[in-house]
Parts: structure tokens; C-alpha cells; sequence
């Protein structure tokens, strides 16, 4: 009854560990109502999406959500989520690049060997 009642006051960030409202544990992130408003907005309009993994990388997942305290959707989600960010960044990035190859736009042989002086003057410094 009592979890009940403190889970109509603040956000949980497991069954196990309510915090007031507004009060952060002095890690230098706003607490638990940030947190939930995180996974609130990353949750709210969810799709519904099957996959396929091997039995050692599904143990695997099944190990990391326990130790999390989260569930395996919501780690999957996380990895995948992370996985198109990298890789949407990493293909612009890319196309970018080429456009900029296509354009003639390399650097000079003067610029190359200013940054590969730059480089070597710090390596001898930290050596």
C-alpha cells in the first residue's frame, strides 16, 4: 500500500527506490522526475517491431535489463536507437565528404604537412 501511495507522489526509478519529487541524489542529474520525462518522451509514441537474435545475444539482453532493472524492450529499444543515431550521423558525414571530394575541395600538401607537424610536435612532447 505504502509503494502506492508514494508512487502518487514522484516517479520511480524502480519499484524499489522512490525519491521525492524535485530532488536529485547529488550526482549532478536532476533525479528521478527527469528520468521519467526522458523515458516518457522515448516511450510515448512507440511502435510495435519483432526481431530475430541468436540465443546467446538474447541471454545476454535478458542479463543486462535485470541488471538495469529495466525490460529487455526498453534495452533493445536503447542499443537500436543508439545504433541509428551512429550510423544516420556517420552516412552524412560520409555523403558530405564526397560532395566535398566531388567540389575539389582537398586540402593542400602545405595544409597536410602543417597537421602532420602539429602531431609530431605533440608526440614528442608527450613522449
Amino acid at each position: 500500500m505504502a509503494a502506492k501511495q508514494a508512487s502518487a507522489q514522484a516517479p520511480f526509478i524502480n519499484d524499489r527506490a522512490p525519491f521525492p519529487r524535485g530532488k536529485g541524489l547529488g550526482l549532478g542529474w536532476p533525479g528521478p522526475l527527469a528520468v521519467w520525462q526522458c523515458v516518457h518522451h522515448n516511450t510515448i509514441m512507440s511502435e510495435i517491431m519483432t526481431i530475430r537474435v541468436d540465443r546467446k545475444t538474447k541471454s545476454r539482453l535478458d542479463k543486462l535489463a535485470k541488471a538495469m532493472e529495466r525490460t529487455k524492450s526498453y534495452v533493445a529499444a536503447e542499443a537500436i536507437r543508439a545504433y541509428v543515431d551512429l550510423n544516420e550521423w556517420q552516412i552524412t558525414e560520409i555523403k558530405a565528404a564526397i560532395t566535398e571530394a566531388e567540389a575539389g575541395d582537398f586540402a593542400s600538401e602545405k595544409e597536410v604537412q602543417a597537421v602532420i607537424g602539429k602531431w609530431r610536435r605533440r608526440a614528442r612532447k608527450m613522449a
